[in-house]
C-alpha cells in the first residue's frame, strides 16, 4: 500500500507501531514479573533496555518503510535528483543499519548521473550513483546518522579502528574496521574552509564573522640578551653574541611577552606540546602504523574536536550543511 499524502504516511507509521506494541509490552511485563518473583531484580534493567532498543528499531522500521512508500515524497525526491543532474535508475532492496545496530531491509530509490543529451558518453565507470532519499535523511554509507557519529567518535578516541570495531561488537553492533574507516573518510571530504565552519558554534560564528584570526604557537620563553651572555660566559663582541643580538633585534616586534602577559595570553609552549601528544601522538604514532596524508589529517582534525568539546558543533553543522546541500 502506497501513501499519497503526509497524513497517510503518519497513519501508516502509527498503525505499524500499534500492531506490534501490545504483544511486546505484555511479554516484557511477564519477564519483569518473573524476575521480581525469582529475586532477579538486577535483570529488570536489562529487560527494560531491550524493550527500549526494540521500540527504537520498530519506530525506525515503520518510519523508513512508510516514507519510502509515500508517493509525494518519491515525487519530490525525483525533482531533487533532477536538480542535481541525476535520474532514478531503479528501486533496490538494500540493508541499512539502524542506530541500535540492527540491520533491516528496505526498497530504496537509486539515482545515477543523468546521461548527456548530446554528444558521446563520457568514458569511465557507469551506473555510479547514490540512494538519494537515504542521503537526505542523513544516512552515511547506509548507516543511521546517530550511529555513524557515535562510531566515528569511538574510533577517534580508540587506539585503533580494530579496537573500535571489537568494542562495538560487544554492544551487538557489527561494523568492520574498514567500514569504520569509510565513515571517518566521509567526514574528511569537505575543504579546509568548510572544516573550520563545522567546528564553530553559532556564538563562535557571530564573534569571528568577517574577522581575520591569527593563531600563533611559541617555542618557549626567550631570555634577555644579558641573561644569554651570562649563561654562555662569552664576550659581547663574540660571534655568538652578535648573532643572538641580531636575531633579537630583528624579531623584537614578535617578542612581546610583557604585552601578552598583561592581557593574560600564554607565552609558553606547554599547551601546544600537550596538544601534540594528546591529539596526534597517542592516536596516529603507534608502532608499525602507516597513514595516507589526507586520511591522517581527517583523523587529527576530528580527534581535536572530540577532545576539546566541539563534537556537538560538528554534528549540528554537518546536519545543517546536509540540509543546505539538498534543499
Amino acid at each position: 500500500m502506497k501513501a499519497t499524502s503526509i497524513t497517510q504516511t503518519k497513519n501508516m507509521i502509527i498503525d505499524r507501531i500499534k500492531q506490534a506494541l501490545p504483544e511486546k509490552i505484555e511479554h516484557t511485563g511477564d519477564k519483569i514479573h518473573d524476575a521480581l518473583i525469582n529475586g532477579a531484580i538486577d535483570s529488570v534493567s536489562e529487560t527494560i533496555r531491550d524493550l527500549s532498543s526494540w521500540f527504537e528499531d520498530l519506530a525506525w522500521e515503520a518510519y523508513l518503510t512508510s516514507l519510502f512508500q509515500t508517493t509525494i515524497i518519491l515525487s519530490w525526491i525525483r525533482k531533487l535528483g533532477a536538480k542535481k543532474g541525476m535520474r532514478l535508475a531503479s528501486y533496490q532492496t538494500i540493508w541499512v543499519t539502524l542506530p541500535t545496530g540492527t540491520k533491516i531491509q528496505i526498497r530504496s530509490p537509486f539515482f545515477v548521473k543523468a546521461s548527456p543529451k548530446k554528444g558521446r558518453k563520457k568514458r569511465g565507470p557507469q551506473k555510479r550513483g547514490e540512494h538519494l532519499l537515504l542521503s537526505v535523511i542523513g544516512f552515511v554509507h547506509k548507516i543511521a546518522p546517530d550511529l555513524a557519529f557515535r562510531v566515528i567518535q569511538l574510533s577517534i578516541l580508540s587506539p585503533s579502528f580494530d579496537i573500535a570495531s571489537n568494542t562495538l561488537k560487544q554492544e551487538g553492533i557489527n561494523l568492520s574496521a574498514n567500514q569504520i574507516r569509510r565513515l571517518v573518510s566521509e567526514m574528511g571530504r569537505p575543504d579546509l574552509g568548510s572544516r573550520v565552519d563545522r567546528l564553530l558554534s553559532n556564538d563562535d560564528a557571530f564573534i569571528f564573522k568577517n574577522r581575520r584570526i591569527l593563531l600563533a604557537a611559541d617555542g618557549g620563553r626567550l631570555p634577555p640578551v644579558t641573561e644569554v651572555k651570562s649563561r654562555l660566559n662569552v664576550r659581547a663582541s663574540s660571534k655568538i653574541m652578535k648573532k643572538l643580538k641580531s636575531y633579537f633585534v630583528s624579531n623584537s616586534t614578535r617578542i612581546q611577552y610583557e604585552a601578552s602577559r598583561a592581557i593574560k595570553l600564554p607565552t609558553g609552549s606547554g599547551v601546544i606540546e600537550s596538544a601534540i601528544r594528546r591529539v596526534i601522538n597517542m592516536r596516529v604514532k603507534s608502532p608499525g602504523s602507516f597513514w595516507k596524508l589526507n586520511f591522517v589529517e581527517t583523523v587529527i582534525y576530528l580527534r581535536a574536536q572530540v577532545l576539546y568539546g566541539r563534537w556537538g558543533n560538528i554534528i549540528r553543522n554537518w546536519t545543517h550543511s546536509l540540509r543546505c546541500n539538498f534543499m
